[in-house]
């Protein structure tokens, strides 16, 4: 029955402190004290900080990264998460059952991994009542024999507002920004580092905050802006080892003042579009875990647009997937975790508010139908690595890209075996086929670390799947470097 609050102040290099900055407060409810039942376990847990992807090759020896969906319990809530990290699943030789509190993510630097080790991350949900879920485990991160030790290269431009880069802005507490994608060679990026200032590269308005790989916009709210300053955004790129680029600025965005005499709403987005695309529609969604959309930007030339307000409903008019949510000044929503039901059509629905609080009508998409994906790409063997029989080596294994020299499947007096490379996440790379009745088929079949397009492929982890005539199958990793 009682509202809490959170304070926080910065401290500068020399100790100097700032003021003071509150929360809006969280109320205290009552705990079910009678709960009987678990909580939900939690949906994925994902290598790596991205929300959306995995990261299956760990390019550091100290650090594991992690994140997870959000567990519930309607009795008595989540009170914690407990996480541990093995080199099996389900394990925890490497970290113990620790708690994490309320973050549904981890990032441990303490750690002294082996290089070609699997380890896993694994995770579990305590309610009000103590119980605890069942555990979800991660599908596991490698650690390269190769360390990245050169950082990414920093994003090409960064641009105030949320597409097109714009002068100016009439808010008074908030602020988007949006940048380039960035890339690494080596590790690839994990993610991106961005901060405020009243300075070009400075972050004295909102300091240095971490977001995922996924995330190439954002609106920080909660600002105290001033009227007649210009701020501006910094990003920096980092990549898998946990280096980072140089920042880059953009050329900042003036604060106007807002008409507080506004009387008149914002007028209603012109065009809400199913998917990511601006120029099209996506009517058929063939996940059953996300739900896109992006529409046209409102306007109110009084008091600016200080925010958009999205729902999900499987009838137009509702909200019965996702209740009206806050989604700051972006024109697109990115929302995963969902459990969707295949055969139903979803559909989003957004309004806009402006800068006195007065809201638009609700403008809603034609819905994206959720159906199953029918492909002919071939998926890799479900089966967990196992070891190679005598007869067949696979070397060299890290395998340098870069070196000009070829991978090499030994496949001793097993002419006619077939060769498959994939990618972790089921893309066919490669077809090798050793063909009959020639003297180096009865050796080795070579592959030059190129697609089926002819491109070379991306550092990272690999899986292969050896078949021989007989049908007997063997399993296993290669690991590409630069």
């Amino acid at each position: 029955g009682t509202a809490y609050y959170f304070s926080v102040k910065a401290i500068n290099g020399v100790g100097l402190k700032s003021t003071a900055v509150n929360s809006s407060g969280q109320y205290v409810v009552a705990i079910d004290t009678s709960d009987s039942s678990p909580p939900t376990t939690p949906a994925q847990v994902r290598d790596g900080l991205s929300t959306i992807s995995q990261e299956s090759v760990n390019y550091t020896t100290t650090t594991i990264t992690a994140n997870w969906a959000s567990s519930t319990d309607a009795d008595s809530g989540i009170s914690k998460y407990w996480y541990a990290i093995g080199t099996t699943p389900g394990g925890s030789q490497t970290k113990n059952w620790t708690n994490n509190g309320l973050l549904t993510l981890i990032y441990n630097a303490s750690f002294s991994l082996t290089p070609g080790v699997t380890y896993y991350v694994s995770v579990k949900a305590e309610n009000g009542a103590g119980l605890q879920s069942s555990t979800a485990t991660s599908s596991g991160q490698v650690v390269s024999y190769f360390v990245d030790t050169t950082p990414p290269a920093a994003p090409a431009q960064v641009r105030d507002g949320t597409g097109a880069d714009i002068q100016d802005a009439m808010t008074s507490n908030s602020l988007t920004g949006n940048w380039d994608t960035s890339a690494d060679a080596e590790s690839d990026i994990s993610g991106y580092e961005y901060a405020i200032g009243g300075t070009p590269g400075g972050a004295d308005v909102s300091g240095w905050i971490s977001v995922g790989s996924n995330i190439l916009a954002i609106t920080k709210s909660g600002l105290a802006l001033s009227p007649g300053s210009t701020y501006y955004f910094s990003i920096k790129a980092v990549n898998g080892a946990g280096l980072k680029s140089t920042a880059t600025n953009s050329n900042g965005q003036y604060v106007v003042l807002i008409d507080t005499n506004d009387i008149t709403p914002p007028t209603t987005p012109a065009q809400v579009r199913d998917g990511m695309s601006t120029t099209s529609q996506t009517s058929i969604n063939y996940t059953t875990t996300t739900i896109t959309a992006n529409w046209a930007s409102s306007a109110d030339a009084e008091s600016g647009i200080a925010k958009y307000w999205y729902a999900i409903c499987t009838i137009p008019g509702g909200n019965d997937v996702k209740d009206w949510t806050d989604n700051g000044q972006l024109t697109l929503v990115f929302y995963s975790g969902l459990y969707l039901n295949i055969g139903t059509t979803y559909y989003v629905r957004v309004k806009a508010e402006n800068g006195v609080g007065l809201q638009s009508a609700v403008a809603t998409s034609a819905g994206q139908y959720v159906a199953v994906e029918s492909t002919s790409v071939a998926t890799p063997p479900v089966t967990p690595p196992i070891a190679l029989k005598p007869n067949i080596h696979v070397y060299p294994n890290p395998y340098r890209i870069t070196s000009g020299n070829q991978v090499k499947f030994q496949l001793n007096e097993l002419n006619g075996a077939e060769v498959n490379i994939y990618t972790t996440s089921g893309r066919l790379v490669k077809k090798l086929i050793a063909e009959e009745g020639t003297a180096a088929a009865d050796k080795f079949v070579a592959w030059d670390g190129k697609n089926e397009s002819g491109e070379k492929v991306k550092v990272g982890l690999y899986v292969y799947s050896i078949k021989t005539r007989n049908g007997d199958k063997n399993t296993g990793k290669l690991i590409i470097t630069k």
